[in-house]
């Protein structure tokens, strides 16, 4: 007894690869038959819009070839055109009754172009893109000319911190030195006075938390009549000179340490300040549609635009140094921010534009991705 049917003879049995690779390459013929359709579809929607290019033109031609037939005719009512002037006046009749003709040609052409649905579907889809590029583009130049200025004087601020904080650091550098020779002249003065009085005026100086505050009681005379009775104080009190600059000076230096430490902060708060201005950006400046990019795109090129006008600043220090034109400056001229760094102004620019790009990195490229770049 036979378990199953036997294939009619000269028939053979298909094997499962010779079925799979049938079924590999039907799906194949189809994929490739799709891309044609698409290729197809295309193509034709560029011819079209060839075509209404140049209907646009013959319409312009049609245009001012009326407005010059208009003149002509004009002049041969009035009956001043010459043998010649009517042999152009037909001419151009001629070019206008070509164009009307070459433009009927070109609107049968496009109307059977676009019979098809899915054609008419691409051309519409272009159109709808084109128009949002357009719009967005628009956005795209409000946002540069509201935003641009805002980074370069950003920029600026962030250059004439660094200006200043060395200027401070200098003037700081100079009044203390001025004032540690100005206290080696009061500790001369104290040495010439004898033991016994030194002794006094250190009782004296010990209910002064420093010597600071025991200095601007005696220049200011805050107990002359206490000071004036004791001879120990007579040659000190002798001194105004002395004693008004050392007060002059600790207070000058006060003055400079207090700015030191609001520039500090300052310079602290810099990276959240220009953290918030992208932040404005990225919700007022809305462009994420087709090709032309996303607000983080537009954010991406504000802090571009940073990056370069703090390296223009840098380079300007650096040409300055070696006595050269900035505009003379190629990249290839230094050794990058390494050498740019030796210049003080300028690695305190840097240092500040470090902290900024981390934190505008981290905004714009997603907070996860970035820690795993600077972990590593």
């Amino acid at each position: 007894m036979k378990n199953h049917e036997e294939m009619p003879k000269g028939e053979q049995r298909p094997s499962v690869e010779e079925l799979k690779e049938k079924g590999k390459k039907l799906i194949e013929e189809v994929e490739a038959a799709k891309v044609q359709q698409q290729k197809d579809i295309k193509e034709k929607a560029d011819n079209i819009e060839i075509l209404i290019k140049q209907r646009k033109q013959d319409e312009e031609l049609l245009e001012e070839t009326r407005k010059t037939i208009d003149y002509f005719e004009l002049q041969e009512n009035m009956e001043l055109l010459d043998e010649d002037g009517k042999k152009e006046l037909e001419k151009l009749r001629e070019t206008a009754r070509s164009l009307q003709q070459h433009a009927q040609t070109l609107d049968q052409k496009i109307q059977d172009l676009t019979s098809r649905p899915e054609v008419m579907g691409e051309i519409q889809d272009r159109a709808i893109k084109e128009n949002a590029e357009k719009e967005e583009k628009l956005i795209l130049e409000k946002g540069h000319s509201e935003y641009d200025p805002k980074v370069k004087e950003f920029a600026k601020t962030i250059n004439e911190f660094a200006k200043e904080k060395i200027e401070l650091s200098e003037k700081e550098e100079k009044t203390s030195k001025d004032y540690k020779e100005q206290i080696e002249d009061f500790e001369s003065l104290m040495k010439k006075i004898p033991e016994k009085h030194r002794t006094e005026i250190q009782k004296i100086h010990d209910e002064y938390k420093n010597w600071k505050d025991f200095i601007a009681a005696l220049a200011l005379n805050e107990d002359k009549a206490r000071f004036g009775k004791k001879k120990a104080f007579k040659q000190i009190l002798s001194e105004e000179s002395l004693l008004s600059v050392l007060v002059v000076l600790q207070n000058e230096y006060d003055i400079l340490q207090d700015r030191e430490r609001e520039m500090k902060g300052q310079g602290k708060e810099l990276p959240d300040q220009f953290l918030q201005l992208l932040k404005e950006v990225e919700e007022k400046v809305q462009v994420k549609l087709y090709d032309i990019g996303s607000n983080k795109d537009f954010v991406s090129s504000l802090h571009s635009d940073l990056t370069r006008s703090i390296e223009g600043f840098a380079v300007e220090r650096w040409a300055q140094k070696h006595a050269r034109s900035p505009s003379t400056v190629k990249k290839g001229d230094y050794n990058g921010w390494y050498e740019l760094n030796h210049i003080p102004e300028n690695r305190i620019i840097y240092d500040i534009y470090e902290k900024i790009s981390e934190q505008a990195s981290r905004f714009i490229h997603g907070k996860e991705r970035m820690d795993m770049i600077y972990k590593k």
